[in-house]
């Protein structure tokens, strides 16, 4: 009888350690050859597909440079459940906790037409998800129909 109490609760605990099991890294390198985002010496060059890759547990691992979310205005560093991005890496770590997000600048912008004025910038430059979670980054460049540019 013991034994019939304790198998739904042994059967969760399955189920949790085999979803966690399955958790990855993606690396995203904008300055490398791209590649399938397994590894540094194989890194993804666009946050925006390592996000797309991405599953509930995972972790995105950017390295140090400006990143923008696509070429419309419409398009967004889409986050999604459960998947932290951080960045501040230089490259290799194999820590999260040796990065340097002051060394090693990661910038999300919005800036994707011509340098300065922003009313060709992306509207939202990242856009949230539950139990998501971004570290080590600038995000700049956003820029909403709504709001006045008065220049520099």
């Amino acid at each position: 009888m013991t034994a019939r109490r304790f198998a739904p609760v042994l059967f969760a605990c399955i189920l949790l350690l085999a979803a966690n099991a399955q958790a990855r890294t993606l690396y995203v390198d904008g300055a490398s050859a791209p590649g399938d985002g397994s590894s540094w010496a194989a890194p993804l060059k666009d946050v925006a597909e390592a996000l797309r890759l991405a599953a509930d547990g995972d972790e995105v691992w950017v390295t140090a440079g400006v990143y923008t979310p696509g070429t419309e205005r419409t398009d967004s560093f889409q986050l999604k459940p459960g998947v932290s991005v951080y960045g501040g890496f230089k490259g290799g770590e194999t820590e999260r906790k040796r990065r340097d997000p002051e060394a090693n600048q990661t910038i999300l912008s919005g800036d994707i037409g011509l340098p300065g004025p922003p009313e060709d910038n992306v509207f939202h430059v990242v856009t949230g998800a539950d139990r998501a979670l971004i570290d080590g980054f600038t995000i700049s460049g956003g820029y909403s129909l709504n709001a006045r540019w008065h220049g520099p």
